[in-house]
């Protein structure tokens, strides 16, 4: 049986504060959503999350009734129905009877419908990816209208574009301020873009030109302001992976047990730039990029060691494989650019050449023409990954079989960032909106390196008439 609302009867009126019988930092979630327009709260396991979105949602709809706006319809979001049922719905189908009711509408589908002494209007469910398949459902949403959205574990979705989606669908007669709010982890998929945007104030350009960038506020919560956890919940956080309690107890947004190099560690891989003397082998490598952007790395190996170093980078979008080639030309020396140049073997593709109308041509032919000859890199991802996996071990020196120079952001960023494929964990996860570009470069280069190691001397056959004296002269 539903709760009777009468218990949250305060002189008479309903008391949103006793129902919600919120915790200090749920408290703080609210006031930051009522003040700003996109708010990401948590970063930490078990600070209730779930129940602050929820609750944050009634209240908002209260909000707006007492202002007349009645019927308003809000959406929580989960990345999948089975994540509804679970944080949700068991927990929504036992609310006062008198708010409403969980149940499934013709016109609007599922959702928590409000009575009009709540202002009518629902809390509409929704999930992001399709059930039974990977695809990505919020395209579904363009058209659909709320005055706000939360998305619960908003790491579990991988792309930020998934969420401008469903921001496009916040609007509603007569409110103006509609809100988007949301709870996470500091792991999943998603964790990179979330904590850029939040956590690190790295908004892309058309984020600062709409001045979108000054809506976003973050609330961080940890297990500790939970007063409810009991014993056990703490007992079985603190019987986690090292990496995993970081994340979870204590909030820390730069470790997360999806990561596909876990040994990638920017104080041991991550070294000051320097110029690599002549007398080291050298070569290049590159990722096809027009519209995304192109990928040029440099790299160095250590003859006397057989370390690799990648120490020097570029990343952009240029529109033209001309220009990209001269780009890059201009940045080799002389020794650079005889080495060897692998690449994407995407560069051999034909495709229509602007200066060359009715023809077709490669990238790839066109580099050749600007100087720069490309040899097609090995595109096998698990082969890459694990090659990488294993350059990142310690070679007999006690120091890692591949380095990176600190001015390459992008390759940095890309070893740190980048998770197992939920559907193959001998892959990282890509899809075409990810930026993976430096790390998919770094597969290239690569291609014809192994686990390096310092190889023994054979040992010497000798006579059965050789004598040790002997052997300080050989």
């Amino acid at each position: 049986m539903k709760s009777d609302l009468e218990e949250y009867v305060v002189d008479g009126a309903f008391s949103l504060k006793k129902w919600l019988n919120y915790q200090p930092r749920q408290e703080e979630f609210l006031r930051a959503v009522m003040e700003h327009r996109r708010v990401l709260f948590g970063g930490a396991k078990g600070p209730g999350k779930s129940y602050a979105l929820r609750g944050n949602l009634v209240a908002l709809h209260l909000m707006w009734a007492g202002m007349g706006h009645k019927n308003v319809k809000t959406g929580l979001f989960c990345e999948s129905y089975t994540s509804l049922q679970d944080r949700h719905m068991s927990v929504m189908e036992f609310w006062p009877s008198e708010m409403g009711e969980l149940r499934r509408d013709s016109k609007a589908g599922l959702g928590f419908f409000f009575t009009p002494l709540f202002g009518g209007g629902a809390i509409l469910l929704r999930n992001i990816t399709q059930a039974g398949t990977m695809k990505n459902a919020s395209s579904r949403y363009k058209s659909a209208e709320f005055a706000a959205i939360a998305i619960d574990e908003l790491t579990e979705i991988a792309e930020r574009q998934t969420m401008d989606i469903l921001v496009s669908s916040l609007r509603w007669p007569g409110i103006s301020d509609t809100k988007f709010l949301a709870a996470t982890n500091p792991d999943g998929i998603g964790m990179e873009w979330v904590r850029e945007l939040w956590i690190e104030k790295k908004f892309p350009p058309q984020y600062k030109k709409a001045g979108i960038d000054k809506q976003f506020h973050f609330v961080p919560a940890l297990p500790s302001d939970n007063q409810y956890l009991d014993k056990t919940y703490w007992e079985d956080l603190k019987a986690q992976d090292p990496d995993i309690q970081k994340a979870w107890i204590e909030g820390n947004w730069y470790v997360f047990s999806g990561r596909a190099f876990k040994h990638f560690d920017t104080d041991t891989h991550v070294t000051h730039y320097f110029e690599p003397p002549d007398t080291w082998i050298k070569w290049t490598s590159h990722d096809y990029g027009v519209t995304a952007p192109y990928v040029a790395l440099w790299f160095a190996k250590d003859p006397e060691t057989g370390r690799v170093y990648v120490y020097k980078e570029l990343q952009e979008v240029i529109e033209s494989d001309a220009l990209q080639a001269r780009k890059i030309v201009g940045e080799c020396t002389e020794r650079e650019l005889y080495g060897r140049h692998w690449a994407d073997p995407h560069f051999w593709d034909s495709r229509p050449d602007g200066t060359n109308i009715g023809m077709l041509t490669s990238a790839a032919d066109v580099y050749r023409s600007e100087g720069l000859y490309l040899m097609k890199g090995n595109n096998d991802r698990q082969a890459g990954k694990r090659t990488i996996s294993s350059l990142l071990m310690n070679l007999p020196d006690g120091k890692p079989g591949l380095m990176i120079t600190r001015n390459c952001y992008n390759v940095i960023r890309n070893l740190r960032n980048m998770q197992h494929d939920p559907r193959n964990p001998e892959d990282v996860y890509t899809s075409n909106k990810a930026d993976d570009h430096a790390y998919d470069a770094l597969r290239y280069g690569l291609s014809n390196e192994g686990m390096l190691a310092v190889k023994k001397k054979p040992k010497k056959e000798r006579t059965p008439f050789w004598s040790s004296t002997f052997d300080k002269y050989t």
